[in-house]
């Protein structure tokens, strides 16, 4: 009776053991455009619907997929302490992705390329670091992203026409 049960303990416990390695071996590789590249610019302004330039001090590339990436530019929002960020979602034009990324850390790799802007988005932090509102969102009419002479230039024209430009030098 005792060796009944003391097998059935170490089936059990064998079980358990295996179940709970799985998940960390059926865990994927991460693609080698997932990640993120992000760099201070001392060089760098972003133009919003109103047509006032602001500066912006940080621009960050996240690759979303082999073909997607969001350029982010951070900057001063409008009371002291506070951040607006703009956001392009883009569509590259050519397949070669212009990130390599290991552990979710990029660099930039190509040194020119262009995409198509798909959206736009600005969102606005307070001081304390807490969202003030729900990010605004638009689908662009037309835009384009693109990295030339070591200058990341985006500018898409929303659904009313209105032109969102931002620029950094890297």
């Amino acid at each position: 009776m005792r060796l009944g049960n003391l097998l059935r303990r170490m089936a059990v416990a064998l079980s358990l053991g295996q179940g709970l390695m799985l998940p960390a071996m059926a865990q994927p590789e991460l693609e080698s455009f997932t990640g993120r590249f992000a760099i201070a610019s001392q060089n760098c302004l972003k133009t919003t619907f109103g047509g006032v330039s602001k500066r912006c001090w940080r621009v960050e590339i996240d690759g979303r997929t082999d073909s997607v990436l969001t350029i982010q530019f951070f900057g001063d929002g409008e009371e002291q302490g506070s951040i607006e960020t703009l956001t392009f979602v883009v569509s590259l034009s050519d397949p070669s992705v212009p990130l390599r990324c290991q552990n979710g850390r990029c660099e930039l790799e190509a040194p020119s390329w262009a995409g198509r802007v798909n959206s736009v988005a600005i969102a606005r932090y307070g001081n304390d670091g807490l969202a003030v509102s729900v990010p605004n969102a638009w689908p662009a009419k037309s835009g384009q992203c693109t990295r030339a002479d070591n200058t990341i230039r985006c500018l898409a024209v929303g659904p009313t026409g209105g032109q969102i430009l931002a620029e950094a030098t890297l």
